[in-house]
Formats: structure tokens, C-alpha cells, sequence
């Protein structure tokens, strides 16, 4: 599974995946094509979907676009999925991003950060 890191402007560090439901998932009903993921090790994870394009090269200023046109999900509990989390990323998560209501628009124009939105 490709992931990379990114550093919001913030300074939080995010892993950041493609995810993509077995087809007898509940979500896939939801996201047949999949989302992606955006992880710091907090109670909540940040999901966007579909996935967008060019997301494993794109750079810094357009992963933030994604980042917070992402919805807030919560993160599923157990032991397992507790024993995954990656080492090196905090327990608690970054205070909840600023809302951006045209961040979505903005991705989809291949807007930037320095277009004025922010």
C-alpha cells in the first residue's frame, strides 16, 4: 500500500493512504472507489473520497487542500487495530482543523492555498 508523511502548516505530521473496501464491506456501499486517509495518531482520522488524482506526488500546499476537505471520521476501536497504529505517531491528535467551507471547491479546481482561500 503506498502512504507517505506530510507536515500540515501546523506542524502535525500526518501518514497519509489510499484506502479501498473489500467489496463486502460496509463502506463500499458508500465509497465504491475508495478514500484517503489521513492519520495523526489521534481519536479521529480524516477521510476524503474519491481519491484524488496525482495524491502520492502532489505537493505539500495541495495535500493540505485535501487534508482539510477531508471529513472527520472516528476511529474504529480494538485491540487490533490499536496494535497497528505505527510507532512514532502521538496518542492525542491536533485540535480540530479550521473550517474551510470552499477547501472541496478549491481541490477540485486545483486550487492552492495561495489562490486567496486561506
Amino acid at each position: 500500500m503506498p502512504q507517505r508523511k506530510h507536515t500540515d502548516p501546523r506542524g502535525v505530521e500526518w501518514r497519509v493512504w489510499a484506502t479501498k473496501p473489500e467489496s463486502d464491506s460496509p463502506l463500499a456501499k458508500y465509497y465504491p472507489g475508495g478514500w484517503l486517509t489521513f492519520d495523526c495518531g489521534g481519536e479521529t482520522l480524516r477521510r476524503i473520497s474519491p481519491i484524488p488524482a496525482g495524491w502520492l506526488m502532489a505537493d505539500g500546499a495541495r495535500l493540505d487542500l485535501m487534508l482539510r476537505a477531508a471529513e472527520e471520521v472516528p476511529r474504529r476501536t480494538g485491540e487490533r487495530l490499536r496494535a497497528e497504529r505505527p510507532s512514532g505517531f502521538p496518542v492525542a491528535g491536533p485540535e480540530k482543523l479550521p473550517e474551510q467551507d470552499n477547501s472541496r471547491e478549491l481541490l477540485d479546481e486545483g486550487g492552492t492555498p495561495d489562490s486567496g482561500a486561506f
